[in-house]
């Protein structure tokens, strides 16, 4: 059985890659229902134009100015509950103008409380279309296992001149019992 943010996210990014659309993005305005860029509007400016085309998820071309403390992709990955051991897979199918290293991090909201999980990798996007995975065991450090909450993938995007294609992305849980041995491997094991 899925997880429920495996659904829930599969159908926001669904609903963003049936839509065909173009234009300037404001600060913190839905491309899609749970899909928005976000950046410090206070420290810096973002002229960010958007388009999709049919069976593409976004592309985007980002002027930063400034010395914003964040510019960011958000994608809202719903209601659900990780547990201890469960990997979280972020898969992502992009290219860009500059390669670059994208850290992200999971936002989890509950009852007017945020807590930030920062993912152990960087999400790698080159100058050629390629595919970057992303793996992450929920340790006990991390909030997003804290209690159910809403969770919302967030990927740093650099904070200056930018293009970006994101063709595809999948967003994955491997429960953390999945692939365990039914008892502890020995040499006796080996029999």
């Amino acid at each position: 059985m899925p997880h429920m943010c495996e659904d829930f996210s599969a159908g926001v990014l669904s609903e963003l890659r049936a839509a065909t659309s173009s234009g300037k993005v404001q600060n913190n305005s839905r491309l899609s229902r749970e899909v928005y860029f976000s950046w410090d509007a206070d420290q810096g400016r973002c002229d960010l134009d958007h388009s999709s085309a049919a069976g593409e998820l976004l592309a985007f071309e980002a002027h930063v100015t400034g010395s914003p403390r964040w510019f960011a992709l958000n994608i809202g990955l719903g209601w659900g509950k990780f547990s201890l051991g469960d990997t979280l897979v972020i898969v992502l199918d992009a290219e860009a103008g500059s390669a670059f290293g994208a850290e992200a991090l999971i936002r989890s909201a509950i009852d007017g409380e945020v807590m930030d999980t920062p993912l152990d990798d960087r999400i790698r996007i080159g100058r050629k279309r390629s595919i970057s995975t992303l793996m992450h065991r929920i340790e006990p450090r991390d909030e997003l296992a804290q209690s159910e909450a809403f969770h919302t993938l967030t990927i740093g995007l650099p904070k200056s001149y930018q293009k970006v294609s994101l063709h595809d992305l999948g967003v994955f849980v491997v429960p953390a019992f999945a692939g365990q041995m039914p008892s502890p491997i020995t040499l006796s094991s080996y029999g």
